[in-house]
Parts: C-alpha cells; structure tokens; sequence
C-alpha cells in the first residue's frame, strides 16, 4: 500500500486493526473505533451487506458508509443505466464462446491488480463501451482515481484484505489525517478477484484483537494446524472463548445420515453443493434452500414445481414444517463472515481449485479458504473427507 498523494499526506497515519475469527472486528470498529474519531468520517466495506451491517451498528453519523464501487458511482456522477454489471450485453454482440468469457474475465482481474493486458478482443470491448458511454465496474475505479476528492479527517476501511489494488488506489486518492483498516489477512480469500494483500508492514500502528468469542478450544486448535500451511501472513496471537466444543471425523457425507439436528454444510464449490443436496433430497434431510425458498413456497401456493423436487416436498408438507432442524449447504466462500452452531466441511477438492496444488503461492490461497470454513463453527465441527490443506487427526 503506498502513501497518498495530496493534501496532508505526510501527516497521514496508517493503522491496521487485525481481527481473527469471531474476535468483534465490526463491533470494535462500530463501538469503541468509530465514535470516538472527530470530524468527517468516510467508512468503506467489501460487500453491500457488510456496509449496511457496519451502517445498522453505528452510534454516530458518518459522511460516507458504503462500498469502494458506491463511492465511485457517486464521485463519478454517473447514473444507473451508464454502468455494465457484465460483459453479458457485449458477448451478445462478438458470440457468447466459453473462451471469451474466460478472456475477460482475466481481463478484469488484471485491471483490478493494475495490470496491463492487450488483445483484439479487448480493443474490440473498450469500443464497445465508448462507443455508448458505458462504464464497467474498473472504469468507475478509475474514473474516480483522477477526479479530485475533498479533504476527510478519518478513514475507515473494514474487510481490507478483500479490497484489491485498484480499490485502494482510490481509497488513499482521497487525502486525509487517519486511516484506519480492518481485517485479517488470513480470511483474504479473494485472491483470484484482485484482493491485494495486507501487511503489518505497510502501517504506523498495528492492533490485534485477542480473544475469540466464536471459537471454542478444539476447534481453535484444529485451525491453527491449517495456519501452519500459510507463510505469508502476519502473526498474531488470539485465544479460544473457554468452551471446548466438538471435532470429528467422517469419511463420508453418508456418515451423516443419522444427524437431523441443524447443519451447515460447507463445501468449496458449487457442483459438491449440487451433489450433497441430491444427497439430502434422496435421503429426505430437510433442506432449507427448498423448504424455505422458491421451490418450497411455490409448491405451498399449489404452483408448478420440477418433478425432482415434487416427491420430497410432499413428504414435508404440513404446519410443522418451519419446526424442522434443516441443514443448509453453502459454498465456502458464500460463508465468509458469518457462523452457526454446529458446522461440516466436506473436503472434496474440485474443478479449478486443483489448480493450486501447482503453486506455493496458490497452496497458500487455497489454505486461507479452509481456515475461513473451519473457523465458522461455534460449537461442534464435523470433517468429512481430507484434503491437502485438512489436517485428518487432532
């Protein structure tokens, strides 16, 4: 991260709040950061919901809370329909091939690192968007970086690590006295979009949060051993909240039949969560994606469902339903940020995510996305399976 350029920059001080897993990163930022800064105040955050949340929990007014992308829009005074949300209508256009989309979206990633990246395909994109005076979501970062921002007294930047180089080129445009940015570089599983990384080194005055609220001992212990395959990181010393919790070891997701208390499985991609839910429809485990969802709702209201699903539903149909313990499958990713009692981690390793096995650097990424999953578990975790990056005994 370099210093910013403008008023007061060399004024400006860094510092870094470092928050393991379940250690009150937001609540220490919302009660005990927040209110007790003066003046004009900007707050950044990752993710919509993670800005609405940091927005919900503040005692005090900020100037700005909201996304880096929102500020963007907003610096760049565009409106709605001058924004490309994808390059969906472009391939309308060129031809929808599978090699295209893989172009472009390596394309994005290297304007998010501050890469430079050439092809007829590209040359072809950038006249397509001028040509209409469309902005991608890269156009407004860059847009914003050359308008001239005025003065703030406070920055604060919550879910740093997930922030790539282009975000903060925008964020440290804006000149100010303090900075402030949260996080924690081991939950930066972002990478493959741009995530930049976050060094204790890059900041005046390094913070970290010590005890865990979520994490009770074995499993604390079980996700330090996934930590031992990250080198790259910035050490830092927490404790587990004092319970002992539950740790287990499955072969098999079929071990779990007999489990009809709440779960949330997590799995690293989207064909295994396909995969587990045929297991639970076949085994009729009540699933809460279709009980509660569209599926469940529509059949509720005697509308048109896929037979697949029909036999199931009519097996929970009843008031009793929203009584049922329900298991929940998620990707790893979709699961970033949040927690539940009671966790399983199916270990299956597929699809791109072998391609890291290639690389010290990709091993690294892929260890961080398993530590994120082990360390959402409150009380009880169940592994399922192994993987390099899962260790198989406690």
């Amino acid at each position: 991260m370099r210093r910013a350029c403008g008023n007061r920059a060399d004024t400006m001080v860094k510092k870094l709040v470092l928050g393991p897993p379940g250690t009150g990163k937001t609540h220490h930022l919302t009660e005990k950061v927040i209110p007790n800064l003066k003046g004009k105040t900007y707050v950044f955050s990752f993710t919509k919901a993670g800005a609405k949340e940091l927005s919900a929990r503040l005692q005090g007014p900020a100037a700005y809370v909201g996304t880096v992308h929102a500020f963007a829009f907003k610096a760049c005074d565009l409106i709605k329909d001058q924004v490309m949300d994808s390059p969906s209508p472009f391939f309308e256009e060129v031809g929808d091939l599978p090699e295209y989309r893989d172009h472009m979206a390596k394309y994005a990633i290297c304007r998010e690192k501050k890469l430079e990246m050439e092809s007829k395909l590209i040359s072809k994109y950038e006249a397509y968007k001028d040509a209409r005076g469309m902005y991608d979501f890269a156009d407004m970062l860059e847009a914003a970086c050359k308008e001239r921002h005025s003065f703030v007294d406070n920055i604060v930047v919550d879910e740093a690590q997930d922030l790539t180089p282009l975000q903060w080129e925008l964020i440290l445009k804006i000149p100010c006295n303090s900075l402030i940015a949260a996080g924690d570089d081991d939950q930066s599983i972002y990478e493959w979009m741009g995530a930049a990384s976050l060094m204790q080194e890059d900041f005046d005055e390094v913070k970290v949060l010590s005890k865990s609220y979520r994490l009770p001992l074995c499993i604390y212990t079980y996700a330090q051993k996934i930590l031992k395959g990250i080198h790259a990181r910035n050490p830092k010393q927490f404790s587990p909240n004092g319970e002992i919790g539950s740790l287990e070891f499955l072969s098999s997701y079929f071990d779990l039949i007999g489990n009809r208390s709440s779960l949330t499985v997590l799995v690293r991609d989207n064909y295994i969560k396909r995969e587990v839910e045929d297991f639970c429809i076949q085994y009729l485990i009540p699933l809460k994606r279709i009980l509660k969802g569209r599926l469940g709702k529509a059949f509720e209201n005697n509308k048109q469902v896929p037979i697949k699903y029909m036999n199931y539903l009519i097996h929970f149909s009843g008031p009793d339903k929203s009584e049922l313990p329900m298991w929940e499958v998620r990707t790893i990713h979709s699961s970033k940020g949040m927690e539940w009692d009671d966790v399983a981690i199916v270990c299956d390793l597929e699809g791109k995510a072998s391609y890291a096995l290639f690389s010290q650097e990709g091993r690294e990424a892929e260890a961080r996305v398993w530590y994120v999953a082990a360390t959402r578990a409150k009380r009880s975790l169940k592994i399922i399976g192994h993987n390099l990056f899962m260790p198989s005994v406690n």
